[in-house]
């Protein structure tokens, strides 16, 4: 199989800044050791959809603590080449699936039992998980109209 040339993550500009200056870090749910991952998604929609909801809740409910202080908190996508992504970062974990991203085609749903790599669970869920930082720059960054629901 193929590598997908472009993978997207969804956010909102509330973390622009530190995102530029440190990366797409890996979210880490259980404490300081335990492995995380960023979401990547090869359909822009499901990575337009997260940006979309980060933006609103940033808007809505985070706005005086925003990272980066932004005047108006916008929805933003990374398109992140896949050539920049060592195929041993992916994440291959059930639990994955099992949070799922906010969109993705088989989010909260278990997996059948089958064997699996990053590029096919990638094309069942919608989604994989990236467990190393990515580097990304403002050329990376696909601005959303304002006001605009998908």
């Amino acid at each position: 199989m193929s590598l997908p040339a472009i993978l997207y993550h969804g956010t909102s500009s509330c973390y622009l800044g530190s995102i530029l200056n440190v990366g797409l870090q890996p979210y880490r749910q259980y404490g300081a050791g335990a492995r995380g991952f960023v979401c990547l998604t090869d359909e822009f929609a499901v990575a337009e959809h997260h940006a979309r909801h980060m933006a609103e809740w940033d808007a809505d409910v985070a706005e005086a603590d925003c990272v980066d202080g932004a005047a108006a908190v916008r929805p933003l996508v990374f398109q992140i080449p896949t050539d920049r992504l060592p195929r041993g970062g992916f994440v291959m974990e059930r639990g994955f699936i099992v949070r799922g991203p906010s969109a993705g085609r088989a989010a909260g749903s278990s997996l059948p039992q089958r064997r699996w790599n990053w590029f096919s669970l990638l094309k069942h869920t919608g989604a994989v998980g990236y467990c190393r930082p990515i580097a990304v720059t403002m050329h990376d960054v696909l601005w959303l109209p304002e006001g605009i629901a998908t």
